[in-house]
């Protein structure tokens, strides 16, 4: 039923297009695929605060749990304190995005995270997100490295990917531990759409746009699946990700129909988030 719904969607869009190339839909259209743009930078300069942040926080947590006179492992209690007390102190890491920061051993096994119902203690890291254990391994070192995993059964359906950062703690020139932090796409998807939507509110108070705010949604796009805010309607989302990936290459463009509305579309390519990632951006105001 649900891949019937989609056929007749997509067969939706050459119709749409044909019959919609007026300069308000290539308008629209342009708008998205800009908006795309913007909110790739957006989330470049959000990967940069934990790429700021993250050495210094690691040399705190260093410093508490690992300091002279230190033995044996440390208490899973204590680690939350300390990410705690880090997300609370290093400006970049108290204006990041993440949705998570968490302690692994040096074999990527989960000590602790700062949450309060806490999914990472006890969790091989490594296996969820694998770009991380193959940084390690081929960059012995390396001070800051980023990946894509999921935290899915395997085998199970797709509900939501993890962009996660990495960097070593050290104590002097003793690798101890590695921090990890990021967020899930989801939750980053929602920020940013509200950013793309406070945008539009700045603009409209300056006179830069004079245009009724327009319906929009903004998705990400891996290898995976396309995810958006937990607001974005799943058909949306189904119907991104039923497109050709040759359609929705970044820089393009286009028009569809969901459900009786009609949306333009634009899409950026995200190389901070992922080489595979694209930002999606949906806008109704034809």
């Amino acid at each position: 039923m649900a891949r019937a719904f989609l056929r007749r969607t997509l067969a939706l869009v050459i119709p749409v297009v044909a019959s919609g190339c007026t300069d308000n839909a290539k308008k629209s259209a342009e708008r998205a695929r800009v908006q795309a743009e913007e909110l790739s930078v957006i989330a470049a300069s959000d990967v940069d605060e934990l790429r700021r942040g993250m050495p210094p926080g690691a040399a705190a947590v260093a410093k508490t749990l690992y300091g002279l006179g230190t033995t044996g492992p440390v208490e899973p209690s204590d680690v939350r304190k300390s990410l705690r007390r880090i997300r609370s102190t290093v400006p970049d890491l108290r204006t990041a995005k993440s949705t998570f920061m968490a302690l692994a051993t040096v074999d990527g096994l989960g000590i602790r995270s700062d949450l309060e119902e806490d999914r990472i203690a006890g969790i091989q890291l490594f296996d969820v997100f694998k770009g991380l254990d193959l940084a390690r391994a081929t960059a012995a070192g390396q001070s800051f490295a980023t990946t894509i995993g999921t935290f899915d059964a395997a085998g199970g359906p797709v509900v939501d990917d993890d962009f996660a950062a990495m960097v070593p703690v050290m104590q002097g020139t003793e690798l101890k531990a590695y921090l990890l932090s990021g967020w899930t796409f989801r939750s980053f998807a929602r920020h940013l759409q509200a950013q793309a939507e406070q945008t539009m509110v700045d603009k409209r108070k300056t006179g830069a746009e004079t245009e009724k705010a327009p319906v929009l949604y903004v998705a990400i796009r891996d290898s995976r699946g396309t995810f958006g805010s937990p607001t974005t309607p799943k058909v949306n989302l189904d119907t991104i990700q039923a497109m050709d990936a040759t359609k929705v290459s970044p820089g393009s463009t286009g028009v569809l129909e969901i459900e009786g509305r009609v949306f333009a579309w634009g899409s950026a390519k995200a190389p901070a988030l992922g080489e595979n990632v694209a930002i999606v951006v949906l806008r109704s105001d034809l």
